[in-house]
């Protein structure tokens, strides 16, 4: 087992062309099975997990139920082109990623998403959701994702440079939002309101008696507002008080997480109820791991 925090230095005379480096000297997590064989992949599943703010894999074998390989780089992005450019340099830089696996899986972080009731829902309808591109913006890509829990379809749009990118990488790979495993958690007899932490937005998905009640992204700028959103949801959807549960990459000396605890007595961290025998008490990945594995 191996989990390393940090990167060596990079050598600055390195052509710039080169410096695949600058991208893993990023990597705060880690993780590879030495009894890992490259040749047995086949078997495996690929969960990849990425935003604005992060990307993140996992080599999960279902069948011994085992950790292979998990990696998770922390970065920031203003932009679809600049989203792109790193995430291809990871990629590029990662040989793990091309091998092949019985199954791969994309989950993106987009902010913006809607959940369509079956009856309602229609590929016009889809589209209509976001206002005409003006000539200056990316061009888009819309992914439509089944809710059968929900009997709805969650509708949300990526950059389509990305999108393409991804697709011809990974020919016959699937496409979700990263909000859909917290969608797909088992029921809690009464209720539940759960938060999924990024660095400047949050999801939020209340449930009452097993029947969604909201879904929905948040942003801010610092811990106040954040705070703010997370207890105007709280008063509005969850007024019997029901667990309050939070993901994310999340440290456990994040100033936020410790903020969020007080606010919410009880609150449940994915990092300290999701054991993971490979990986001990990491409990960033522990949190990340309960809720992409597939």
């Amino acid at each position: 087992m191996k989990i390393s925090v940090s990167a060596p230095a990079a050598n600055p005379d390195i052509p710039f062309k080169d410096r695949i480096y600058r991208i893993l000297a990023m990597r705060i997590f880690d993780f590879k099975d030495i009894t890992f064989d490259d040749s047995g992949t086949g078997d495996c599943h690929l969960s990849v997990c990425c935003g604005s703010d992060g990307l993140t894999f996992l080599v999960h074998d279902p069948f011994p139920g085992k950790i292979r390989v998990c990696r998770h780089y922390p970065f920031g992005s203003s932009g679809d082109q600049l989203l792109l450019r790193k995430i291809r340099e990871i990629i590029s830089g990662e040989e793990i990623l091309s091998l092949p696996y019985g199954k791969t899986t994309f989950f993106l972080a987009e902010k913006q998403l809607t959940l369509i009731p079956e009856q309602l829902y229609s590929s016009k309808m889809a589209e209509t959701l976001y206002s005409p591109l003006k000539r200056h913006e990316v061009v888009m890509e819309t992914v439509v994702v089944p809710v059968p829990k929900a009997e709805a379809f969650l509708v949300f749009r990526s950059g389509k440079d990305l999108f393409d990118y991804l697709s011809l990488t990974f020919p016959g790979a699937a496409f979700n939002h990263e909000i859909f495993p917290l969608l797909q958690q088992p029921e809690v007899k009464d209720g539940m309101l759960r938060f999924h932490l990024h660095d400047s937005w949050f999801y939020a998905i209340a449930e009452e008696q097993g029947k969604l009640q909201l879904i929905n992204s948040f942003s801010f700028r610092n811990v106040n507002d954040m705070l703010y959103f997370m207890l105007a949801v709280n008063r509005e959807f969850n007024p019997k008080r029901h667990p309050v549960s939070l993901s994310g990459w999340i440290e456990p000396d994040d100033p936020r997480l410790t903020t969020i605890r007080s606010y919410f007595p009880g609150m449940i961290w994915q990092g300290d109820n999701s054991p993971v025998s490979e990986i001990g008490d990491h409990k960033p990945f522990r949190s990340f791991y309960g809720l992409f594995r597939s």
